[in-house]
């Protein structure tokens, strides 16, 4: 291989993984509800997100904490192994969905959640299978 063949293959690389980069900070560091809600819930959580026919998503700027509510598009069958990744929720001791004032919190119906956190960040999946709606918060640190 040529030496100028060999610095435009280098400059390709370190600009295609500059662009990798890039886009890998934008998504951890996409707080509000403007863009790539998904995929940041995706990337913290690791979770997949299935086809959603609505979303609606909230941001508290001063407690840093964003709330994004999915109507999933699975029948019931893929519904119920969405949420074998989750475990279901006591009622009695259920904490609700977030610290930001939202009118959409799930009924009293049968509720699977799970948790976690990533780059210091708090993260929640709530499933309420009876209405086919998904909570996702994160509380970012």
């Amino acid at each position: 291989m040529s030496r100028k063949v060999a610095v435009i293959l280098l400059t390709v690389i370190l600009i295609v993984g500059g662009l990798f980069t890039l886009l890998g900070l934008t998504l951890v560091n996409s707080k509000g509800c403007s863009q790539l809600v998904i995929d940041t819930n995706e990337l913290h959580s690791g979770i997949d997100i299935p086809d959603v026919d609505v979303i609606n998503c909230y941001f508290d700027e001063r407690k840093k904490i964003r709330v994004s509510i999915y109507k999933l598009k699975l029948n019931e069958f893929y519904l119920n192994t969405y949420t074998t990744k989750f475990k279901l929720v006591d009622q009695a001791t259920f904490s609700g969905i977030t610290q930001v004032e939202i009118s959409e919190q799930p009924m009293n119906g049968k509720l699977f959640e799970t948790t976690g956190t990533k780059w210091g960040n708090k993260w929640k999946y709530v499933v309420e299978p009876e209405t086919g709606r998904l909570w996702v918060e994160i509380i970012y640190d």
